[in-house]
């Protein structure tokens, strides 16, 4: 969980701004308290967040925003296969005024970018019941932030009347659940109409059968984010086939990032190619920093060698500095050049007719270059393969 003071007063201000309701002024103070219609007052914000394991500070992840009543429970377990982020506002329920209620999910989605690497094309916002009618309202006033909403038993047709705010809500995808056995059944029908009635079109009405007013269960929410998460099907198509088009150019690095953010996404194809480039780059990785903590330079250098001609310098930006360490220990240059006469000495000794007293001159050499080193060990094997001869 994160908790902070009070809401600051700009988010409260462009809530207000876009829903100037009259009865509802703006306290007073740059820090707002939370207040309740029960005369309760709250002056610290927590917000409840779960992070999927599968979160990867390098693939951005998108947000579902869920205003209560509820716990926004039933979209855990969704969490890892959509690489969301679900934020929770406490003391946000029905008897919290609505414009507290609305600061407070705006103000969550910008607290999780502080710590986390946020898509800003999929920050979602859902909520049960008076949690729907706020998600609807916010949804409603701030289409550039929320790009899909799940609206659960409850929801309400609010803009303001500009032409500007139903244009940019034209772009966003919506999701309304009911039961048939919902009291608030024929509300959620009428707002969907209004919703189609505004050329708002990229909208599903689903009706549970034998369901009442509750929340709805994981595997229809897992339906509706599927279809709020439209343009990410999209946006994994491409960076898959911009992935494939890289790899074709052996250009490592390009299709490196784009099939792992595709393959983080659930695009199947991606998964399969990126793990065909991961596997044996995690594994020469792996070596690399084996062979450096085993001190075996040479070993370790080589493998860099190869990491690099495979993958490219991009890839390869941690064990250049390596290198670099490398480059200063005029001991272990020493040994990388001695390892070379090494290889060199090791060709001559399976060519016919090589003197074996030159080859063990010089394999005695590389004993007296480098002692007490890796390379002096394989000098010394090569000297006993010499002598069994």
């Amino acid at each position: 969980s994160i908790t902070d003071g009070g809401i600051p007063r700009p988010y409260y201000e462009s809530v207000h701004n876009r829903w100037p309701r009259s009865e509802d002024k703006i306290p007073d103070g740059e820090r707002i308290p939370v207040m309740t219609i029960k005369d309760k007052t709250f002056h610290e914000v927590t917000w409840d967040i779960v992070v999927p394991e599968s979160y990867d500070p390098n693939i951005p992840a998108g947000i579902i925003t869920y205003i209560t009543p509820g716990s926004g429970k039933a979209f855990i377990s969704l969490l890892s296969k959509y690489n969301l982020i679900l934020i929770t506002a406490k003391n946000s329920g029905n008897d919290t005024y609505t414009y507290a209620r609305i600061s407070m999910a705006l103000w969550g989605v910008d607290k999780l970018k502080e710590f986390y690497n946020i898509d800003n094309d999929r920050i979602f916002v859902s909520g049960m019941s008076g949690g729907g009618r706020v998600s609807s309202i916010a949804a409603a006033l701030f289409p550039e932030i929320y790009k899909g909403a799940i609206y659960q038993c409850g929801c309400n047709f609010v803009h303001n009347n500009e032409k500007s705010q139903i244009s940019k809500m034209q772009e966003n995808y919506f999701y309304f659940l009911t039961g048939d056995g919902d009291f608030n059944l024929e509300d959620t029908q009428r707002v969907h109409k209004k919703y189609t009635d505004a050329k708002v079109l990229n909208t599903k009405i689903h009706v549970q059968k034998n369901h009442k007013h509750r929340t709805l269960p994981t595997e229809v929410l897992d339906k509706a984010l599927a279809y709020i998460d439209t343009p990410r099907v999209a946006k994994l198509e491409t960076l898959y086939t911009k992935g494939m088009s890289a790899l074709k150019k052996k250009q490592f690095s390009e299709a490196f990032k784009n099939l792992q953010v595709a393959a983080a996404g659930g695009h199947e194809l991606a998964s399969e190619e990126f793990k065909k480039i991961q596997v044996p780059y995690t594994e020469i990785k792996d070596a690399i920093s084996s062979f450096d903590q085993e001190n075996d330079y040479v070993q370790a250098y080589k493998h860099i060698q190869k990491l690099i001609s495979t993958y490219g310098k991009e890839m390869a930006s941690e064990e250049l500095k390596i290198v670099e360490k490398y480059k200063q220990d005029p001991a272990i240059l020493k040994e990388i050049k001695a390892d070379a006469y090494l290889e060199k000495i090791k060709a001559a000794m399976k060519r016919k007719g090589s003197s074996k007293e030159k080859i063990e001159a010089g394999l005695k050499k590389i004993l007296d270059l480098c002692p007490n080193t890796k390379t002096a060990e394989r000098a010394e094997q090569a000297l006993l393969e010499l002598e069994g001869r």
